[in-house]
This record gives C-alpha cells, sequence and structure tokens, in this order.
C-alpha cells in the first residue's frame, strides 16, 4: 500500500524543479534585457546630435493631404513631382554673384590646429574658428519625406540597376504620374554590402541631401547647375534622371563636341561649383572635395531653351566639408581630410595627395581646372600618358600635362584621321584658347594663387560676350 506521504514528496520534488526553472527563465530574460538596454544607450549616444530635427524635418506631418505617391513635401527645394506649385516656388533659378573675394590663408602648410573635437577647430592664432553659414549649425539636415520613400518601395520590376561608387549605387526608377505618362527617377542610396549604423555614414548622407535641398534647382534651365533633391530618407534620395548619362560616360561615347558646346559645358560647370559652394559675405562656406567629370550629370536642352547644347549639372556632395572662418577676423580656416585614398584620380589638387595638409575651397578650383582639360580633351584625363605614380610626382612638382596631340587621339581615343585632325583644328578655336586659359589658372600651384569659383565664373562669362561681338559662338 502506497504511503500518504509519498504524493506530497513528489509534489514537493515537483515543485522544486518548476521553481528552478523559472530561476533560470528569469536570469536570461534579465541578461536580454540589459543587453537591449545597453545597445539603446549606445544608439542614443552615437545619434544624439540629431535630437534637434524637428518632426516636420523627420516627415511626421499630421492632417496632411496627399496628393499621389510622388508630390507629397511642398517646401522650397523639396519639389513635388509634376506640380506648378513647385516650379512657381523655385522659378528663381540664378544664384545673385557677390563680389569676389581673394583667399588670404596659406593652406599649403598646417596654420591650423584640430582638436579631437570637429567642432573645435582654430586658425593659426589659436582662435576658435565657426560655420561661415551659421544656418548649417541649425539646420543639420535636409526635411525628411520618409513615407515617400517607403510608399515608392523597391519592385525591381520598376528598377533598373545604373551603377555604384565605393558608398553610393543608383538605380532608375520607372514612374507613372496620374496622367499615366512614362516617367524616370533616380533613387540613390547606399551600396548595401557597406551600409553602416554609424553617425558618419549617416551624417554624410544628410549633409548631401542638404547641399541638394539647398543649392539644388530642377533641370529646366542653362543656369541651373546644381542637382535637386525630390525626396530624401536617411541613406536615400529620389533625384532627376539624367538622360545624357555623367559627363565621363558622355564624352566617351566617340562623339566630339564642338568647340561651343564644350565652352557652354565649361561654363555650366563652374557654375554649378559656385552655386554648390554657396557664397556668404564674399566667401564660399561648403568646399565639395571630389569634383571630377563623373560627378557632372548631362541632361537634354531645357524644352523652352533657345539653346541646343545640354544642361549639366554638379551632384555628389556626401565627401565635402564646411568651410569654417575666424571668430577673430572672420578669415577662412583650413579643414584636412586625413587617411584619404584617392585610387588612381589625377584631378586633385597638390595638397590633396600629401595627407593631413591644410585644405580650404581653392582645391574645387584646381579640380575644375582638370574638368576643363578633359573638356579640351575631348575625353582625356589629365597626365594620360603617365602612371597614377609618376602623375602625383608630376602635381606635386607643379608640372602641368600636356593636351593631346594628333598621334594621341588616335593611339589613346582610337579616333580615326579624320576626327583627329577635326580635334586638333578645333584647338585653334577662340573658345578653345580662352578656356585654355582659364584652365592654367586654376591649375595655380598655390591655393592663394587660384581665382575663386566666382572669379572663374565671371572670366568664362566675360570671354563668351566679348567672344560672341565677334563670332556666333
Amino acid at each position: 500500500m502506497t504511503s500518504p506521504y509519498h504524493h506530497s514528496d513528489g509534489e514537493m520534488l515537483l515543485m522544486s524543479g518548476f521553481k528552478k526553472q523559472m530561476l533560470y527563465i528569469s536570469l536570461i530574460s534579465l541578461f536580454v534585457v540589459a543587453c537591449l538596454f545597453g545597445e539603446i544607450i549606445s544608439f542614443y549616444g552615437e545619434f544624439s546630435h540629431y535630437s534637434s530635427v524637428t518632426a516636420v524635418q523627420r516627415g511626421i506631418k499630421p492632417k496632411k493631404v496627399i496628393v499621389n505617391s510622388v508630390s507629397k513635401q511642398r517646401h522650397s527645394r523639396v519639389m513635388c513631382l509634376d506640380s506648378e506649385e513647385c516650379s512657381a516656388q523655385n522659378s528663381n533659378l540664378q544664384q545673385p554673384l557677390r563680389p569676389p573675394r581673394e583667399p588670404t590663408v596659406d593652406i599649403t602648410s598646417s596654420k591650423t590646429r584640430l582638436s579631437t573635437s570637429s567642432s573645435d577647430v582654430r586658425d593659426k592664432d589659436g582662435n576658435l574658428c565657426e560655420l561661415s553659414d551659421p544656418s548649417y549649425q541649425t539646420k543639420t539636415s535636409a526635411p525628411s519625406t520618409c513615407n515617400v520613400i517607403h510608399e515608392l518601395g523597391f519592385d525591381l520590376a520598376r528598377f533598373r540597376y545604373l551603377a555604384k561608387g565605393a558608398f553610393k549605387m543608383a538605380w532608375d526608377m520607372e514612374y507613372f504620374d496620374e496622367d499615366g505618362n512614362e516617367k524616370h527617377y533616380v533613387m540613390k542610396t547606399a551600396v548595401l554590402g557597406k551600409i553602416k549604423s554609424s553617425a558618419k555614414q549617416l551624417g554624410d548622407n544628410t549633409r548631401d541631401a542638404l547641399i541638394m535641398e539647398r543649392a539644388g534647382r530642377a533641370p529646366n534651365s542653362h543656369e541651373a547647375n546644381v542637382l535637386p533633391m525630390y525626396q530624401y530618407c536617411a541613406i536615400t534620395a529620389l533625384v532627376p534622371f539624367a538622360s545624357r548619362q555623367p559627363l565621363d560616360k558622355y564624352l566617351k561615347s566617340g562623339k566630339i563636341i564642338s568647340a561651343r558646346e564644350m565652352y557652354h559645358l565649361a561654363v555650366q560647370a563652374a557654375r554649378g561649383l559656385y552655386q554648390m559652394q554657396a557664397y556668404k559675405d564674399g566667401m564660399a562656406t561648403y568646399a565639395h572635395a571630389d569634383v571630377k567629370p563623373p560627378q557632372f550629370l548631362v541632361f537634354d536642352p531645357p524644352q523652352d531653351s533657345e539653346e541646343d547644347f545640354p544642361l549639366l549639372q554638379l551632384n555628389d556632395f556626401n565627401r565635402g566639408r564646411y568651410i569654417k572662418r575666424s571668430v577673430n577676423n572672420k578669415e577662412p580656416c583650413a579643414f584636412q581630410m586625413c587617411g584619404v585614398h584617392h585610387k588612381g584620380s589625377t584631378y586633385r589638387s597638390p595638397e590633396e595627395y600629401k595627407d593631413c595638409a591644410d585644405q580650404s575651397a581653392a582645391i574645387d578650383v584646381f579640380s575644375l581646372g582638370s574638368v576643363f582639360f578633359f573638356l579640351l580633351s575631348n575625353g582625356l584625363k589629365p597626365y594620360f600618358q603617365s602612371s597614377y605614380n609618376d602623375a602625383v610626382k608630376d602635381i606635386l612638382h607643379g608640372r602641368l600635362p600636356e593636351l593631346p596631340d594628333s598621334s594621341d587621339y588616335k593611339e589613346y581615343l582610337y579616333y580615326s584621321n579624320d576626327k583627329a585632325d577635326f580635334a586638333i583644328e578645333r584647338s585653334k578655336h577662340p573658345l578653345f584658347i580662352a578656356l585654355q586659359d582659364v584652365m592654367k589658372q586654376c591649375w595655380s600651384f598655390k591655393p592663394e594663387d587660384r581665382p575663386t569659383s566666382l572669379e572663374v565664373v565671371q572670366m568664362l562669362e566675360e570671354n563668351l560676350l566679348k567672344l560672341s561681338k565677334i563670332r556666333n559662338v
């Protein structure tokens, strides 16, 4: 016969085992919660500087009337697609030219001290430096339209891969408006394998969007030379579709452009740089730091334009730097870009090939001169005959590249005799000679000897005006 105490002992054992299991589960749960709490604290600390972004900038707009899946935001820069209201808002396409100002800071030698804090920059006398345009401090990002980006989705039936760079990739997006008309836009986002949850990655993209939001204009005028942004969310932006590809591919298609088209493209490239640098009080407030032919997008001529040459717009601003000035004398303070590898590019200024050297907005002007060389040579990069290492040595010693002769066109661009002869004949055109002269000024070895982007625009436009009185250019 079973003892009455047998059942009670068994129940006690079962209860003891159950309590142990509950204890284990509780401990595991506490560990998981602690880990999650630590991750939240780390994430908040890393992105706390974005806490000043308003709800409107995050795309939170209650009681907003939705027009269609793309045309939602109606502020001054993020444009509503297919909207007359937005066209009216952006009718002023030309940035006023301000009086030129010569740079006075010699950045070939180190005169600026950079502390461990990126905001604590001092001039050569130890005075603090502040942003040349204080509005960059109060508005750190373009207005966000994440809801629109998410609603667009990523249906491969509507997307076509275009290209990718070191950190960005581009997709051709097919879109049908309310009338059923097919249109194309470009969705720029981060390379999928290089997405990082870091303040730097997000900061680069927000800076890129902010410059497009401030300086960009719809590609409907030859004076709108900075790529605009239609929609934006964190690492993704919706921008116009360049019907004629980037400038490097446009010229390498085998077509020899006329001296007239070449010069007008050069004028637009200079305007784009000036507009992007966003002058304030006579000085640039932003440096692109990566000016080269692939950064310029070529569009068809605007529909209402009487000119037949293409429209050019500058893009890709995520690598740039805000220009700061001394609180003491308001002169520009230099910045440094340490540990940057240029991957074979020969479009850069001498100071960019010295690690941690002082730099300024003048680096963009030198690179613009290299873009002029690309146009003058109909698609050849500077020092096309040399290896990368030899080219860098020449740049650092101030030895300038020479334009190609007839044999170079045949060897490097595979031109026929007739095409090579035409290219050489083009070099005798007054516009060709005028652009070559401006290019050499942009290539001044010392940064303080280079013209500003504003002065480059003025020189090119003055030459064009003078020559138009002599002949039809």
